[in-house]
């Protein structure tokens, strides 16, 4: 690695949640640009040292304390220095779709008649815990250097579907609302699933916005 190299990601396209970039040696001149629209993860031996917002940065002692015994230590004084180092989309992502994989089986409350019924809809995700979203799920999601959102849609697919489907036939056998009451009732199952749904996706770290339902 030569003495002044430039670490940046310019993006490949809408569909990136984390880029992990593929060199994890650096040195003290080293420079660091970070995009408006992106977040940097600094990791080192598994630890998240520091969290950089847009800008310019130069990798040395001042940014990273922790070097400069390592460097000493590992390296007998020399420049170099092994890190990994994230870049995180930061923009909300709308398209989130969702929807049930399987008819929800339940007894109509007023007719007593077999319903099967299902649900779809979108909604906004964002990242906003990077730290845990780092330690929990990025060793099991990242491919190829990449997470993207749909790499994220088919590790959320499987428990949506069953919070969905739970809730749904909860909130209709709990309140008594029959078949022919849904659409009128329909904004208060929005809420009770959004209010679901969110619970689930900010145990991962991420935020969600402006849920709809069919």
């Amino acid at each position: 690695m030569g003495l002044y190299d430039v670490v940046r990601f310019e993006g490949t396209n809408s569909d990136w949640l984390l880029y992990k970039y593929p060199k994890d040696e650096f040195n003290t001149k080293s420079k660091l640009i970070v995009s408006p629209a992106q977040i940097a993860l600094l990791v080192h031996n598994g630890k998240l040292e520091k969290i950089c917002e847009s800008g310019s940065f130069v990798l040395d002692t001042e940014l990273l304390p922790f070097i400069k015994g390592l460097t000493k230590a590992i390296y007998s004084g020399k420049n170099p220095y092994p890190l990994e180092i994230y870049f995180v989309n930061k923009r909300l992502k709308l398209d989130f779709l969702w929807g049930t994989a399987d008819p929800i089986d339940i007894i109509d409350p007023l007719y007593g008649i077999k319903l099967r019924l299902r649900a779809r809809g979108q909604f906004g995700v964002r990242l906003v815990d990077y730290q845990y979203f780092y330690q929990t799920l990025v060793g099991t999601l990242l491919k190829n250097n990449y997470v993207t959102f749909d790499i994220l849609r088919s590790f959320f697919r499987g428990f949506i579907n069953q919070k969905v489907k739970k809730l749904l036939a909860s909130e209709l056998i709990t309140k008594k609302i029959t078949y022919f009451e849904i659409q009128i009732h329909l904004d208060e199952i929005q809420e009770c699933l959004e209010e679901g749904i969110k619970a689930e996706l900010r145990q991962h770290g991420f935020e969600v916005l402006n849920l709809s339902i069919e």
